[in-house]
């Protein structure tokens, strides 16, 4: 029969597990803009990485000549950078503080092609290094783990290696550390890369090894991920686009201004939430691009202006379908149902977005969820759409 899949590592980019009792306090909201503060500057404070562990990072990145710009802060230059302190803390006192070693290995790769299952004792045992264990069951004519290979971690497809580097500790030391001369991993080829943090060393075995610091993945343009790059100058040319559309709508409205209803001043408010959306989401976007990290008062003020503009939309067709401003002065009964609808409308669409952007993050949430309430958001837009014809 096949063997398993190897067990999920332990992997340094997941959150805690997503609590749907939490999701329902009053703080939920703004502790989730925290949750979902993306970055390419990953911190790390106190993790774990005793011998047989590994942690992996993933990111979408492109190379010089295949970059789509070379502008300020990549200014061309792509990499991967550790920035990482390592320590060590024996757990027998006498133990020998004797020379050690972290492997550090960058791999071109979509998935996390490394370990090796082997049935033993009528057991599958999943094994992340090649120690002499290993190596005696294997044999010397193994490709897997041999005498060469000893105290590495097990890759199993060596072409998608694209850099290895070896972190030491050294002789009679607790510390090890990790900087731009010997963790510095030039990006030449555009794809995912994945950043391997490996303890295979046996001599380290008998020690707690942690590590703290942070990585920095700069692609030639700066620090967003390849894959959300072109979401940048997208929003950038919509808010240009609207920008346009705003000044002649005004000037039409200037000199038009004794002929003007009040459903071309609520197609006014349309338009400039629009272009104040398309305006934070490209600054959202620039400050990724140019800290690292992903700023939450700016993500917080995106979801809400998009879903603002989302629900104001849907009511204002509602309003003009029935006739409102055009041959009836007010809403009548029917202003009740649809102030009704914008509020359901726009707890419904953010708390899908929430869920949608926990998914990204979280690998806890359910997609029952996500199913739920997106069958509730397209209910509630049949509704509209009824209402309407």
């Amino acid at each position: 029969s096949p063997l398993p899949s190897p067990p999920k590592p332990i992997n340094i980019t997941s959150p805690p597990p997503f609590s749907l009792a939490a999701s329902m306090h009053p703080a939920f909201f703004a502790l989730f803009f925290v949750g979902v503060a993306r970055a390419d500057i990953y911190e790390y404070k106190n993790v774990n990485l005793n011998t047989g562990l590994y942690h992996v990072r993933r990111v979408e990145m492109f190379s010089p000549k295949e970059s789509p710009s070379d502008s300020a802060p990549g200014n061309g230059n792509a990499f991967i950078q550790l920035e990482v302190n390592f320590e060590r803390a024996a757990t027998k006192s006498e133990k020998q503080l004797e020379e050690g070693e972290i492997e550090a290995t960058v791999l071109h790769n979509m998935t996390l092609d490394i370990g090796y299952w082997m049935e033993d004792e009528g057991e599958k045992k999943f094994h992340t290094c090649c120690n002499e264990e290993l190596a005696a069951k294997l044999g010397d004519n193994s490709d897997i783990c041999d005498q060469t290979n000893l105290n590495k971690m097990i890759i199993r497809n060596p072409h998608n290696i694209k850099n290895s580097q070896k972190i030491k500790f050294p002789s009679g030391s607790l510390f090890a550390s990790a900087h731009k001369s010997n963790a510095h991993f030039p990006v030449t080829q555009s794809g995912p890369h994945l950043l391997v943090l490996a303890n295979c060393d046996a001599r380290l075995r008998d020690f707690d090894v942690t590590f703290s610091g942070k990585t920095l993945w700069m692609n030639p343009y700066g620090y967003l991920p390849a894959q959300s790059y072109y979401f940048m100058p997208f929003f950038g040319t919509m808010a240009l686009v609207y920008g346009v559309i705003a000044v002649g709508w005004l000037i039409l409205n200037a000199i038009h201004w004794k002929d003007i209803v009040a459903l071309q001043n609520y197609i006014t408010c349309v338009l400039a939430v629009c272009l104040i959306e398309n305006m934070v989401l490209y600054f959202d976007y620039a400050s990724f691009n140019q800290n690292g990290h992903r700023n939450e008062a700016i993500l917080l003020l995106g979801v809400l202006v998009t879903m603002a503009r989302r629900t104001i939309s849907r009511m204002l067709i509602m309003a003009v379908s029935i006739g409102f401003a055009i041959v009836r002065p007010d809403l009548g009964k029917n202003k009740k149902h649809i102030l009704n609808f914008g509020l359901v409308y726009f707890v419904l669409g953010l708390s899908q977005q929430i869920l949608i952007d926990l998914g990204k993050v979280h690998d806890k949430i359910g997609d029952n969820w996500k199913t739920l309430l997106s069958i509730s958001v397209a209910t509630a837009d049949c509704g509209c759409y009824w209402f309407i014809f």
